[in-house]
C-alpha cells in the first residue's frame, strides 16, 4: 500500500545531489506531503513543500511546523554557522 507522511525534513549533506533529493520531495508533494522542508546549508536556503507549490526561504532563522505540526517551530539559524 504506497503511504506518505504529513511531514517531512531532509537536510542535504555536501555529498548528495540536489536535484535528487528535489525530485525526492517533489514526489512526496504529489503523493499528498502536507509540509516538507529540504534544509540546503551550502546556499543558505529552506525549500518549503506544501500541497500549494514550493517556496525557497532564504536565509531563515527559524521554520514553523504549522498547520501540520502545530506550535512546532525549529531553530535552523545554527545550521547556517555551525559552531565547529
Amino acid at each position: 500500500m504506497p503511504l506518505c507522511p504529513d511531514f517531512v525534513l531532509e537536510v542535504a549533506s555536501p555529498s548528495d545531489e540536489i536535484s535528487a533529493l528535489t525530485l525526492k520531495m517533489e514526489e512526496y508533494r504529489q503523493a499528498g506531503l502536507r509540509r516538507g522542508w529540504l534544509i540546503l546549508p551550502h546556499s543558505i536556503e529552506v525549500e518549503v513543500f506544501s500541497p500549494a507549490g514550493v517556496q525557497v526561504l532564504t536565509s531563515p532563522e527559524s521554520l514553523s511546523g504549522d498547520p501540520v505540526i502545530p506550535g512546532f517551530r525549529m531553530e535552523v539559524e545554527s545550521i547556517w554557522n555551525p559552531p565547529f
